[in-house]
């Protein structure tokens, strides 16, 4: 995890991390990356770039306006609430040349209102400022229509990038880097060999670090009025196919894969493309539906799919994301 003070800071270590990385192709030239990173800047300022690209025919403003109200709405209603979320990837963006970078905006407020954000891609050299200054206007759109101070801003970067042909450049940053591992109050990166061994540290972490905050289910669920949570939690499991499940998972295996393929992914068919609705009698939505086939999609599209055929043409594309939440 990247944590600083400022944003400026927080560029120079990401590209700094990068320099180390592995190169691959695109069809904007080669590039150099880095795995997944979080970025969490305590004292979030503009760098004073506009930002408001074209994305699939639309503007990342328009998107973003469409649930500030709502998002706005729900942190006045319940300050508490975990689900104060602005998607702004839709499934229709698999067949656009420009889809979504900044794909989620999600909300939280302890003391002050955090915004964290998930990052499919992020050229972080050339356009690291541009995209912050859009989260840091997002996080000041929704103070002012909540009353809220400002808090931290968190980024989880699934390919920060910058191009070969910016190598020069970037190696101004080099030997920038300064990584934090386990916990902070604004963010915890935990990395682990197993599946079971993150979930027995994540569990740990909370109950040993985590704050007191009421929850929404107080009313429908006995015990359920507060819940412990740390802020933004990012897992690194290094060897996912071993070891799976820790002896003291709440549920068997067997459950476990039945959940996974069902709920998860649809796994019933991964060979081909969904076309109709999953939904079982009863079921308002599952992650499956909302990943392969929704009924709210004006535009239908199985991205779960569409990740697999992209990928199996291309590892190095960056647009193999499968977005859940809808506006």
């Amino acid at each position: 995890m990247i944590l600083t003070k400022t944003p400026e800071e927080a560029k120079e270590m990401l590209v700094s991390k990068v320099i180390g990385g592995e190169t691959c192709r695109s069809r904007f030239g080669d590039y150099r990356l880095s795995k997944p990173t979080m970025v969490v800047v305590e004292e979030p300022t503009s760098f004073g770039f506009e930002f408001d690209y074209d994305v699939c025919g639309e503007k990342y403003s328009e998107r973003l306006s469409r649930c500030v109200e709502s998002a706005a709405e729900k942190l006045r209603k319940s300050p508490h609430t975990r689900r104060a979320s602005i998607p702004l990837w839709y499934p229709k963006d698999h067949l656009c040349r420009n889809p979504a970078a900044i794909t989620e905006i999600s909300f939280i407020f302890h003391e002050k209102l955090h915004l964290t954000a998930f990052l499919r891609s992020m050229e972080c050299l050339s356009y690291f400022e541009h995209n912050f200054d859009f989260l840091v206007e997002a996080l000041e759109t929704i103070c002012r229509k909540t009353g809220m101070e400002e808090g931290s801003i968190g980024m989880l970067i699934a390919v920060p990038h910058f191009y070969e042909r910016d190598v020069e450049r970037a190696l101004s940053y080099s030997g920038k880097l300064r990584e934090t591992y386990g916990y902070h109050e604004l963010g915890t990166h935990l990395v682990e060999d197993y599946i079971s061994s993150a979930w027995h540290s994540a569990l740990e972490t909370i109950y040993t670090n985590g704050k007191k905050k009421r929850t929404e289910w107080g009313d429908i669920f006995e015990g359920q009025e507060e819940s412990l949570f740390v802020h933004r939690l990012f897992l690194e499991v290094e060897k996912p196919e071993e070891n799976k499940l820790h002896d003291k998972a709440p549920f068997t295996e067997k459950y476990g894969i039945e959940y996974a393929h069902d709920y998860i992914m649809h796994a019933a068919k991964l060979d081909g493309e969904v076309r109709r609705s999953i939904l079982k009698e009863g079921e308002e939505y599952t992650y499956a539906e909302r990943a392969r086939y929704c009924d709210r999609d004006d535009v239908k599209v199985d991205q779960l799919y569409k990740v697999i055929e992209k990928l199996k043409e291309d590892s190095c594309r960056r647009d193999c994301y499968v977005g859940i939440s809808r506006p």
